[in-house]
């Protein structure tokens, strides 16, 4: 019997793409801190409606490809900023290095598209990597307790196996002493519609 794949020892690479779907001629990514992932592939099957003269269903054609899943993480102070480039497609900032202050604004920027590979310690490493990806969707939920738990619906042009890394030595965000993973609260947040305050609350803190 083999031993089971264990979630704990899991890891998740990204990286932004040169396009949608085309990877960088040099690999580079991050290896990321989550809580959990769930992108996953599923292709539907179109009935075959012709008839034969008897009760035997004929192939079925198929269906558009869809790859979707929701990617959950506390966000810290290094990988936030880069998933709000990800949905935004746009991202600056100010202050010593590195960068506190961030900005991305929903504008007429195209959004960026990304790979997130996950890696099984199976006996053979197995690699899930999901290529095209976008943020759909982004939550924030609003709660002075705990953590600032953040949540990203993506979805992918397409998501495939593979035993080979799309990076063996991603730069560690997990770990790193030049970029140590500092957990987020949320304190306090100045919501803006249309440039203008609507709630008093002002930043984020780690």
């Amino acid at each position: 019997m083999s031993d089971p794949v264990t979630g704990a020892f899991s890891k998740v690479v990204v990286d932004y793409e040169n396009g949608w779907g085309t990877a960088k001629v040099t690999p580079g990514g991050f290896h990321i801190p989550i809580t959990t992932l769930a992108l996953a592939p599923s292709q539907t099957l179109i009935p075959n409606p012709t008839l034969t003269g008897d009760l035997s269903e004929r192939d079925p054609a198929f269906g558009p490809i869809a790859a979707t899943g929701n990617l959950v993480k506390v966000a810290d102070l290094v990988s936030l900023p880069w998933f709000t480039n990800l949905l935004c497609g746009n991202l600056t900032g100010i202050g010593t290095t590195p960068n506190f202050i961030h900005t991305s604004i929903v504008s007429s920027t195209m959004p960026l598209s990304a790979i997130v590979e996950t890696s099984w310690n199976l006996v053979t490493p197995q690699y899930s990597k999901a290529v095209g990806v976008r943020i759909n969707t982004m939550t924030v939920p609003i709660d002075s307790t705990g953590f600032l738990t953040t949540t990203y619906a993506l979805e992918a042009k397409t998501v495939g196996i593979s035993t080979t890394a799309y990076n063996a030595t991603p730069t560690d965000w997990t770990t790193s002493a030049s970029t140590p993973f500092d957990g987020l609260q949320l304190n306090s947040a100045d919501v803006k519609i249309g440039g203008s305050s609507v709630r008093s609350e002002e930043r984020l803190v780690g």
